[in-house]
């Protein structure tokens, strides 16, 4: 491996915080998300323990609804969380907890407001990351192109669950409960958009952390982004969505936009905030509607962003 991961380093630093867990970096792998899921199945009941997975290149990453996430050594970032979780109030919102740690990780707001001067990292509900350089947001040129979307990818999430084994439910010290799962969480992160491959680019480009982050290298943010997450994990499971519900509204990018959806229960509509259970929520004839992440797509409407206020 050409980077120096210390996968050691951030083990200890993960242990003492979050408990016992085990942390390895490889060179090359198809899918972290893919190989935790397995490493996970095959878990004895009592070897039930956290799992981080890194991989320097990742030649068959995927990201949320089927898409590809390649990534390259050194100008990208991508990683693996698997977790054994019992949440407090279900799993709609965990993606929304986990893209608001891992933004408060790599671009903090102190007390909710962005710092000033600066572009801002913001949440693409349900589970992107996505940089502005300026907000509130001109009116695009070109309506309907693809930059018409405003912001460029930083960051995604895809979020992957695997029941307990029957001996494991079995065992549990709280007793047996299907609410138990493994949850996998992978995080793949532009660090230097330019060197990315072009192949498969989203519509609205990329961007990526040396933007605003010029003196961290991929190992560095790893270290970051894992301890952000994992406890972002441990605390949805102690607390649920309430503690984050307002700081999570206040870094989306779509409240306060025209949206269309591929599914749901409309078409299109406005965006105006998020339920207590992470649901969108989208006003349009005949009231306001929650749209559940799953198979949807949310899309800011043709004309782009608009230019709206936003905390």
């Amino acid at each position: 491996m050409q980077l120096a991961w210390d996968a050691p380093g951030l083990q200890r630093r993960l242990s003492a915080s979050v408990g016992a867990v085990t942390v390895r970096a490889v060179a090359q792998t198809g899918s972290t998300n893919t190989d935790l899921m397995k490493t996970v199945r095959e878990l004895p009941a009592q070897h039930r323990m956290p799992q981080v997975l890194l991989a320097e290149t990742q030649t068959g990453g995927r990201g949320r609804i089927g898409r590809a996430w390649m990534s390259q050594a050194g100008a990208s970032l991508t990683f693996s969380l698997a977790w054994p979780l019992r949440p407090l109030q279900g799993w709609g919102a965990l993606s929304l907890a986990v893209g608001h740690a891992l933004a408060q990780a790599l671009q903090p707001w102190p007390q909710g407001q962005p710092p000033p001067g600066q572009g801002r990292l913001m949440l693409k509900w349900p589970n992107d990351l996505l940089w502005f350089d300026s907000w509130p947001l001109a009116q695009p040129d070109s309506p309907g192109t693809g930059a018409a979307l405003g912001g460029r990818k930083v960051a995604g999430i895809l979020i992957e669950t695997v029941p307990l084994s029957a001996s494991a439910l079995a065992n549990d010290a709280v007793g047996p409960s299907a609410a138990t799962r493994w949850v996998v969480v992978g995080v793949g992160v532009n660090v230097r958009a330019q060197d990315v491959a072009s192949e498969g680019l989203p519509p609205q480009g990329l961007a990526g952390t040396s933007l605003w982050r010029a003196q961290d290298e991929a190992p560095a943010l790893w270290h970051l982004a894992a301890e952000a997450v994992a406890r972002a994990l441990v605390d949805f499971e102690d607390q649920g969505f309430g503690p984050i519900h307002s700081a999570v509204q206040s870094r989306e990018a779509l409240i306060g936009q025209s949206v269309t959806l591929s599914a749901g229960p409309v078409a299109q509509g406005q965006c105006v905030g998020i339920d207590e259970n992470g649901a969108l929520l989208v006003q349009a004839l005949g009231g306001v509607y929650r749209v559940v992440a799953g198979d949807v797509q949310v899309r800011p409407a043709a004309s782009g962003f608009t230019d709206t206020p936003h905390p």
